[in-house]
């Protein structure tokens, strides 16, 4: 899914994506609305991702849960908002690059796989 920030309506619009890959199954559902120049999306990604154990290298899948609050503005975005992460856009969003970036941002997290034990001996 892309929106045009230009073209997107003033009014809350919901929304539900999914994408399967081979290593990931995701859901991200919430709403998104033109605020100014802006687009806000607030939303929630869930689904099973596979990670790789930060102790044992192994991999394994495990549930994705992330609060999404996320301000896209058009061009270069100068000053700091203490609500949203702010993304800068071409004035196109890509719903579905941005939910690959964001398992990507999540994979890079430090994973436990169940059953590892993280002890001194693991360091």
């Amino acid at each position: 899914m892309k929106l045009n920030i230009k073209s997107a309506p003033r009014r809350s619009v919901p929304f539900s994506i999914e994408l399967c890959g081979e290593d990931f199954k995701v859901k991200f559902s919430g709403n998104y609305e033109k605020k100014g120049l802006d687009i806000i999306v607030e939303g929630l990604l869930t689904g099973d991702v596979q990670v790789t154990c930060g102790v044992s290298c192994q991999t394994f899948f495990t549930q994705m849960n992330e609060e999404i609050c996320v301000k896209f503005v058009e061009g270069e975005f100068k000053g700091f908002d203490p609500k949203y992460d702010v993304i800068e856009t071409d004035g196109e969003i890509d719903f579905e690059g941005f939910i690959l970036e964001e398992i990507e941002s999540f994979r890079l997290g430090y994973h436990v796989a169940p059953g590892v034990e993280f002890t001194e001996a693991n360091l």
